[in-house]
């Protein structure tokens, strides 16, 4: 086997902004050090080292895809919803056309692949690579995770009654192929029951087996049953486009959002609109281009979430 490092630990060390409430107990030991992040991407060593490409992406054995087991051990701590589904992609080659990746939710039958529960389709060229497209998952002050490819589901998925299901992407079948971030070999001893491969015939083959202890980049926003306005904020919300021309749309899901507050990087307030009915297309055309901070706040002034958007 042989290791690629990204050079992505720079992508950690920009601002540190607020994102959706994710699971991600399953990577944090690789993040645990921020300054140096234990991730990266590996491929398989053809014995005369050469590769027969990604073992998280795509490669000479056909892998249709990769995904990740989300339990009561990792993060499923109650029955409720899943509403998105968010992927690090670490590398990207558009050969011709509109190459894209799927990415999906699956059942878990007693750790079988079953029924895919809901999916969408991201086109390879939608997806940014560089350190700006990248949206890291921040829980207080500490970095848990961090994507650059997003699927929200229209009608969030019931979380199945086992409580646990499995997440992940399809790559390219043709035209294009990807990698998928994910943590250093060492990094997830549960490799051999939560994180692995698809196989040609649909089934899946566990990385664990072959002393690839990883887990993958793929962190489900999950609202739980019980959980408050600023968890099911954190988990519904919709920004978009993003990155942003003239105007970003804004679908918080609740009418309990009065007003939106965008702030530049140095904490300054730039703009500042009512919300009416949980949304608000915001006129941004007048923004310089970067990256600005919004805060979701209460009728009363206090703030129920907060996270990014990028104008062009």
């Amino acid at each position: 086997m042989k290791k690629i490092y990204l050079l992505v630990a720079s992508v950690f060390l920009g601002a540190s902004l607020f994102g959706q409430t994710f699971i991600t107990s399953h990577f944090e030991s690789a993040l645990a050090n921020p300054s140096s992040p234990q991730i990266g991407l590996y491929t398989w060593d053809d014995g005369s080292g050469g590769s027969d490409g990604y073992i998280t992406g795509n490669n000479n054995y056909g892998d249709l895809g990769a995904v990740q087991l989300f339990d009561a051990t990792h993060g499923v701590t109650n029955t409720g919803v899943i509403n998105s589904v968010g992927v690090f992609v670490g590398y990207k080659d558009i050969v011709s056309g509109t190459p894209a990746i799927t990415i999906g939710v699956w059942e878990n039958n007693s750790g079988a692949i079953g029924n895919l529960l809901g999916s969408g389709t991201i086109n390879l060229a939608d997806i940014d690579t560089t350190q700006a497209g990248v949206t890291p998952i921040i829980v207080g002050t500490s970095l848990k995770g961090a994507y650059n490819a997003i699927v929200s589901f229209a009608t969030p998925i019931a979380i199945p009654a086992s409580n646990s299901f499995f997440a992940g992407v399809l790559y390219p079948t043709a035209d294009g192929e990807v990698a998928i971030v994910s943590s250093q070999v060492g990094q997830f001893p549960d490799a051999t029951t939560h994180s692995g491969a698809i196989l040609s015939d649909g089934t899946f083959d566990n990385y664990g087996q072959y002393n690839v202890t990883i887990s993958l980049a793929v962190f489900p926003g999950v609202t739980f049953d019980g959980a408050s306005v600023t968890e099911v904020l954190k988990a519904q919300t919709r920004v978009y486009p993003n990155p942003a021309n003239d105007v970003v749309n804004f679908e918080f899901g609740t009418t309990e959002v009065a007003n939106v507050t965008v702030l530049n990087l140095n904490g300054q307030v730039v703009l500042s609109s009512a919300v009416n009915n949980g949304a608000l297309a915001l006129n941004v055309s007048e923004l310089e281009s970067g990256l600005y901070i919004y805060q979701a706040n209460d009728a009363n002034g206090n703030v129920l979430n907060t996270s990014k958007f990028s104008k062009k």
